[in-house]
This record gives C-alpha cells, sequence and structure tokens, in this order.
C-alpha cells in the first residue's frame, strides 16, 4: 500500500467518493483531502518549516484538473517552484472530467504528471495504476 495519498478537489461529494475506493482498493494507508489547491500548497509551507525527519509528505497526489481560484495546472507549477525538495518523491495523477484531447498531450508531455486518469472511472483505474512502474513497487 501506499503510505499516503493527497486528494485535491473542489468537489466535496468526488472527495468522498475518492476515499471510499482508495479504500476499498487497499490502495494507500492514510489519505489527506484538500477541497482547493491552496490548502494543499498551504500544507507543504508547514512541512518545509518542519525538520526532514518530522515531515509528512504524500507519495501521490490525485488532482483535480478543473477548480476555481487554481486549476491543477497552475498547482503543479506552484509546487515545482517553492518546493522541488518535494517533487522528486511526489507523482501527480490528474483528475478530468473532459476527455479533451489538449489535455492529455499536455499531460504526456508535463515532467510532473505521472497520469491523466478520467474522474468518473478512477475506481477501475486504481488497480491498473497498481501495475504501473512507479507505484508497484507499493503493492
Amino acid at each position: 500500500m501506499i503510505p499516503l495519498v493527497f486528494c485535491v478537489d473542489d468537489d466535496s461529494i468526488a472527495l468522498f467518493i475518492s476515499k471510499i475506493n482508495l479504500k476499498k482498493s487497499n490502495f494507500c494507508q492514510e489519505i489527506i483531502s484538500f477541497e482547493n489547491s491552496f490548502d494543499a500548497l498551504n500544507y507543504f509551507e508547514n512541512q518545509i518549516q518542519l525538520p526532514a525527519d518530522l515531515q509528512k509528505i504524500p507519495n501521490l497526489i490525485f488532482l483535480d484538473l478543473h477548480m476555481p481560484g487554481m486549476d491543477g495546472w497552475e498547482f503543479i507549477d506552484v509546487f515545482a517552484e517553492k518546493y522541488p525538495i518535494f517533487k522528486e518523491n511526489v507523482l501527480i495523477i490528474l483528475l478530468s472530467s473532459t476527455s479533451n484531447p489538449a489535455h492529455k498531450i499536455k499531460a504526456n508531455d508535463h515532467q510532473m504528471v505521472y497520469a491523466l486518469l478520467d474522474k468518473a472511472n478512477v475506481e477501475n483505474n486504481l488497480n491498473l495504476l497498481k501495475t504501473l512502474p512507479k507505484i508497484s513497487a507499493y503493492f
């Protein structure tokens, strides 16, 4: 199991469903959720102030692509710029409710994005994620 997963989504129902699916599939030990990108980035700001041995950094972030205020792409840019110390150890899985081909191309080309998943089919994709190279070691 993955030790710690973040879920960042402005839809509280989607967060609730994600937590259920993650627990049901034995995907992770702990889930921390945020309803916006600002709160998630604030978490990292708090962690960077701590000694390295006390920091609690997620192994994986499920990140909604479309959120008000700061969308998933903007979150990734700020995260990479402000917290480069963490970005090597955090995998980002983008979630989208649209099948915009431009998003898929951008996700495939972006070094910080490990995968782009259809938000409606996350439950089905968790088993697929377990087989991917950077994730399979946890299972």
